[in-house]
């Protein structure tokens, strides 16, 4: 029987994990700027343990890689899920320097060299630190994401991670090829994911008459 320890759990982590019903989003470009906008404001984690790891003030002996560029860098480092050893589970995040950029509907054509910067300096720290070639691994965007500083997750594929069915995740080749068709793509696409029964957003857009009681 495999487990996962997750140590601290709030109560955000905690509801993420308990077995519940689901329900499908289709987020229309206008229900993010009248509801979602309005459920980051009330309810988005406190990032400040982020910006610790990210001046490493915190943390920093866990960095895997680092580009320092204030603009287009990254720190890479092991998911809280991983036990640093099995490369099976392998599953580190890299979350970007830059402040304000929340999730992929704030990316445009504009932030293409910061995407393709990630995807390689992580791809090439993950093949030099552990051997897994770039081909074994997803990487891939949580849309909607526990916490709203644009961060990418890199998986290996032998592992069946939470969260990264169709309808939680999008693949960063998928981002980046999509703002390369068109430029402004994710500020004017319908976006569509799930949500368990309890969760606060799915009660926003029930009572926005958005989505059926």
């Amino acid at each position: 029987v495999k487990s996962t320890l997750i140590y601290p759990a709030n109560e955000k982590v905690i509801a993420k994990y308990r077995q519940e019903d689901k329900y499908i989003i289709n987020e229309t470009p206008e229900d993010y700027e009248t509801i979602t906008l309005e459920y980051i404001k009330q309810y988005q984690m406190d990032l400040k343990w982020l910006y610790n790891v990210l001046s490493k003030e915190s943390e920093a002996e866990r960095i895997i890689f680092e580009d320092p560029d204030p603009h287009n860098g990254f720190i890479l480092a092991p998911d809280i899920k991983w036990d640093g050893k099995s490369l099976e589970n392998l599953y580190v995040l890299a979350m970007i320097h830059r402040k304000g950029v929340r999730s992929i509907r704030d990316l445009t054509a504009d932030d293409l060299p910061m995407l393709e910067n990630l995807r390689k300096g992580c791809l090439t720290a993950i093949r030099e630190k552990y051997g897994v070639r770039p081909d074994q691994i997803r990487a891939y965007f949580h849309y909607q994401p526990c916490f709203y500083h644009l961060h990418v997750h890199f998986v290996s594929l032998k592992y069946d991670a939470p969260a990264s069915s169709t309808l939680a995740a999008v693949l960063l080749d998928d981002v980046i090829n999509n703002l390369k068709i068109a430029p402004d793509f994710y500020k004017k696409a319908t976006l569509s994911f799930a949500r368990k029964g309890s969760d606060k957003l799915l009660q926003m857009f029930r009572q926005a008459g958005r989505c059926q009681e």
